[in-house]
């Protein structure tokens, strides 16, 4: 069979980041294995970005699923970022006022039903007059400027609910929270962010806003949704502000947050998205600026947080490891780079543990290409020959590897250029080098094929039959060398047998035999051109063509007596005549 040349090529990494995600932008699942407190121990040991006394004291009380001594008002400022105690009274009194003149405009509701229908209406004629901004989610801010999102619409909302003695709930779904106030054991939706959202899924109270006010308004309708209590409608608060912290460049500001919502919130898919989001982006910033031990501390701490998915953070580590090590080696720093690589296997786990030490013969290869592209080959195979000495064990065939597949590239190289004699000594020295590559011995066998064929071509039959001869005693331990000449002779055979021109194709045959080895291939090489006369006899099938294709290979039989496929055939042909 022919063989094929064969090429050894380079593999990249890649890095990762994922999105951020809000209350309009729902993921699913915790994918941490380490508690949120456990978690923000660790987060406190990577510098300043502090969980307030106070957020402590809420989150032990969350831990049992209570607010304990803190009101739902507090709880939202803090999630809100408002952690000073004296700002935090301030907004809680500005909060009464709002909560007196609510009351006032809830005077002379008949309803618990009309009550929260006319708390809406006063929220968008006042406190939330301003009007919506999508990533305004924090109760101090729409306090302060009155803009609001669907979150702090629905916290401001529930607040005051509750101090008005309504029973109020929230619903978080993909894209979207919204109030729910449970009126006389009934569910009653409440679209904070429509002036007129309340009720949407009652037909009376549509019709009526139809009718009296010409507006209407879609009712709900979410297949996927999760209803929160106070602690839950908080965490969504905080999952919110890691996203957009993390989108200003404070990402561990931004992964406390997330594990912030997880203490309230442990199914906040939010806060467990963004956590980890957080996470990922400061190691990539930290990477760009060049700080890449501060990058691997950073994504070493949170795959020790237990991520289920770590398949961006493992693979990110890997490539911040190879921007270092290339860094040091730039600066002349070789055995620095290794040392760094050393440190990093003994940390990875297993299924990293190849990847490290690719890298280790990446120090070498990285320059090693530079050289090659520059046509420096011999520099770069002396790169490579220093680094097997100095390399781990576990990271030498990859070298090897790359090694080898500069000798093939600079072979090709040579052919190309039409110096197959060079091309020639490459790939012998490729072979003393690792004399177990199969690719040298491969791509010599077609080396020496493909300069014979080329010579024919130009008329040089003997010189082609020379080279094959000549090659064939310089490697006659080179499998595919000695058969190079049975390739040969059958590739030039081609073209007089597609013509149908037998005898030019067993004059060729007998012209180069010499350069075919074997004794089986010259029988089948001469055999074959006598199968290919005999073939549109063989397909008639009739008795006169069997007999037709036996005067074929009697004909070779008297040419080469001795060729047993010729013989062999012979005798099939003459049964089937008989027949």
């Amino acid at each position: 069979m022919s063989q094929a040349r064969q090429v050894l090529t380079p593999l990249l990494a890649l890095l990762f980041a994922t999105s951020a995600c809000y209350a309009d932008e729902k993921k699913s699942g915790y994918p941490f294995m380490t508690p949120p407190a456990k978690a923000l121990e660790v987060l406190a040991g990577l510098g300043k970005a502090p969980v307030s006394a106070d957020e402590e004291s809420l989150f032990a009380a969350a831990r049992d699923g209570k607010l304990g001594k803190w009101s739902f008002d507090e709880a939202a400022l803090l999630a809100s970022g408002v952690t000073d105690g004296a700002k935090r009274k301030e907004y809680v009194a500005r909060l009464d006022d709002l909560e007196a003149k609510a009351r006032k405009a809830l005077e002379g509701a008949k309803s618990a039903h009309e009550r929260g229908e006319r708390l809406l209406q006063f929220l968008h004629d006042g406190p939330m007059a301003k009007g919506y901004e999508a990533k305004q989610t924090r109760l101090d801010v729409v306090l302060d400027t009155g803009k609001y999102n669907c979150v702090s619409s629905a916290v401001l909302y529930n607040v005051l609910a509750r101090r008005l003695g309504l029973e109020a709930r929230a619903v978080e779904v993909p894209g979207h929270v919204y109030s729910v106030l449970v009126l006389d054991g009934r569910s009653v939706d409440v679209e904070t962010t429509n002036a007129h959202g309340f009720d949407p899924a009652n037909p009376e109270q549509r019709e009526k806003l139809r009718k009296e006010k010409g507006i209407e308004v879609a009712a709900s309708n979410y297949a996927d949704k999760r209803e929160v209590r106070e602690l839950g409608l908080a965490a969504v608060v905080y999952a919110n502000r890691s996203g957009m912290l993390s989108d200003a460049g404070k990402h561990h500001e931004a992964a406390v947050a997330g594990f912030c919502a997880l203490s309230l919130d442990p199914e906040s898919d939010g806060g467990a998205t963004n956590a980890l989001l957080a996470l990922t982006k400061w190691g990539l910033a930290l990477s760009k600026e060049a700080k890449y031990e501060k990058a691997l501390r950073v994504t070493n701490a949170a795959l020790s947080l237990g991520p289920k998915d770590s398949h961006n953070l493992r693979n990110n580590r890997i490539v911040y490891l190879s921007e270092w090590a290339a860094a040091l080696v730039k600066d002349g720093k070789e055995d620095e780079a290794l040392a760094v690589l050393r440190k990093a296997l003994a940390e990875v786990g297993k299924d990293d543990r190849n990847a490290v030490l690719e890298l280790q013969a990446e120090v070498y290869t990285r320059r090693g290409e530079e050289l090659v592209k520059a046509g420096e080959w011999d520099p770069a195979l002396a790169l490579a020959e220093r680094g097997l000495k100095k390399i781990d064990a576990g990271a030498v065939q990859n070298l090897r590897r790359w090694r080898n597949g500069v000798y093939l590239r600079r072979a090709d190289a040579e052919e190309k250029a039409g110096r197959f004699d060079k091309a020639v000594s490459v790939l012998e020295a490729g072979l003393a080098a690792d004399p177990d590559e199969s690719s040298f011995a491969t791509n010599l066998g077609c080396l020496v094929r493909d300069r014979a064929k080329q010579l024919h071509d130009a008329g040089k039959r003997d010189e082609a039959k020379a080279t094959l001869v000549r090659m064939r005693k310089r490697f006659a331990a080179c499998g595919p060398v000695q058969g190079a000449g049975t390739e040969f002779v059958a590739m030039v055979q081609d073209e007089p047998l597609g013509q149908a021109k037998y005898g030019d194709a067993l004059d060729l045959f007998d012209f180069y035999s010499e350069v075919v080895k074997d004794d089986g291939d010259r029988e089948g090489l001469a055999g074959r051109v006598y199968d290919r006369e005999a073939k549109p006899f063989i397909d008639k099938g009739t008795k006169e063509a069997w007999a037709a294709a036996a005067a074929v290979y009697e004909k070779g039989l008297k040419r080469y007596p001795d060729n047993k496929h010729i013989r062999s055939n012979l005798e099939v042909c003459r049964q089937r005549a008989k027949q």
